[in-house]
């Protein structure tokens, strides 16, 4: 097998391996999404928040440059 043939056999392999388990987890939605739902609404609000905060540093810093 030339390097070529591996790297698209192992590339070949991870497409395979990803869409299985984007198939599994679409088949096994009703059992982890009530686990996973409070969690992920959580990790939203705190990334949201974060965002949001820098933001304001990024434009509050931003006009202290321009003052001076």
């Amino acid at each position: 097998m030339s390097s070529s043939g591996l790297d698209a056999f192992i590339y070949i392999l991870g497409i395979t391996t990803l869409l299985a388990l984007i198939i599994f987890a679409i088949f096994t939605i009703p059992i982890w999404l009530p686990t996973i739902l409070p969690a992920l609404m959580m990790f939203t609000l705190v990334f949201t928040f974060v965002v949001l905060l820098l933001t304001f540093i990024y434009i509050f810093l931003l006009l202290m440059i321009q003052d001076s």
